[in-house]
């Protein structure tokens, strides 16, 4: 829905220029799938990461709340636990 409300919006205000300003309209009409692409998939990613990153806040002050200071061994543990690319211990 998204991208078909955006690749209306940018062509009817295509359509609405006038011609002297339009010289150059036929490169951003064939690149404005390219474009509506990278937004949709920039809002998927923020759709997903923004409410993740909500809810270890939200953990992290809870157990601050439940456990004072030591709520940092399980943050630690759990940064520990998400670095890429690393060989598993033998």
């Amino acid at each position: 829905m998204i991208r078909g409300a955006l690749i209306g919006m940018i062509f009817k205000h295509n359509l609405s220029l006038p011609a002297s300003e339009r010289s150059g309209s036929s490169e951003a009409v064939s690149i404005m799938g390219a474009d509506i692409e990278r937004i949709q998939q920039t809002l998927q990613w923020v759709l997903s990461i923004v409410p993740s990153i909500i809810q270890v806040a939200i953990a992290l002050w809870i157990l601050n709340k439940f456990l004072g200071v030591a709520f940092v061994g399980p943050l630690v543990v759990a940064i520990g636990e998400t670095r890429p690319n690393e060989e598993p211990l033998t």
